[in-house]
């Protein structure tokens, strides 16, 4: 299956602290740190360091919030202490014609009818959303046969009263998309992650996938 923006990223080194004064460490906050080369020696010898933050990369949707990541690397044999990614929230701003992401996840639904023209168990479907709030940063569908006649006895097991599969089309939704309706939670690197409108720019932890503040 297709997977959408699968961006898991790993260190080189395991980080020996998670941040510092239990702050988020943030361009947005003067707690910012690590964010240059240090290469200082000992005894003669280099440490080594994180590189510079990487550029923003592009954001992940264009309107109605979506991601944005910095990476850098580990040049110490140590390891170092923070982590080698960060994320923001950018393009805020809704959609124009749409239906707020807040009401209505009209963005998975988008990602599940891109499928809509690739067989599944030899056969076609149009894909719907389906919720599955165990997995809410999976991409779960809802398919109803084509009809198309091209295979009449399709190989996947189907409800025999309406003749509907829900399926996980993809691992991961699209960074960016909505956990949950009428809420700013996103999935990134397949991980729900709450709490971002307080945070628009956060460290995370990779070997855990969990969000430092």
């Amino acid at each position: 299956m297709k997977r959408y923006y699968d961006i898991g990223v790993k260190n080189q080194f395991p980080a020996r602290c998670a941040h510092r004064h239990g702050h988020d460490i943030s361009t947005e906050f003067p707690e910012v740190l690590d964010a240059h080369h240090d290469n200082t020696t000992h005894h003669g010898k280099e440490r080594g360091g994180w590189s510079q933050w990487s550029e923003w990369s592009l954001c992940s949707r264009t309107c109605d919030g979506g991601v944005s990541r910095q990476l850098r690397t580990c040049s110490s044999p140590t390891g170092c202490r923070g982590e080698p990614v960060r994320y923001k929230i950018c393009n805020m701003q809704p959609c124009r014609g749409n239906v707020s992401l807040l009401e209505e996840d009209i963005w998975r639904e988008q990602q599940c009818s891109a499928h809509d023209n690739t067989p599944y168990g030899g056969e076609l479907f149009h894909w719907t959303a389906h919720r599955d709030d165990d997995e809410p940063c999976a991409l779960t569908c809802r398919g109803t046969p084509q009809h198309s006649g091209q295979n009449p006895e399709p190989t996947v097991t189907l409800d025999e009263e309406d003749r509907v599969v829900v399926a996980v089309l993809a691992a991961r939704v699209s960074d960016g998309t909505r956990c949950r309706p009428g809420s700013l939670d996103m999935c990134i690197d397949g991980r729900c992650q709450e709490g971002l409108e307080y945070f628009p720019i956060f460290l995370k932890n990779i070997r855990t996938s969990t969000p430092l503040w």
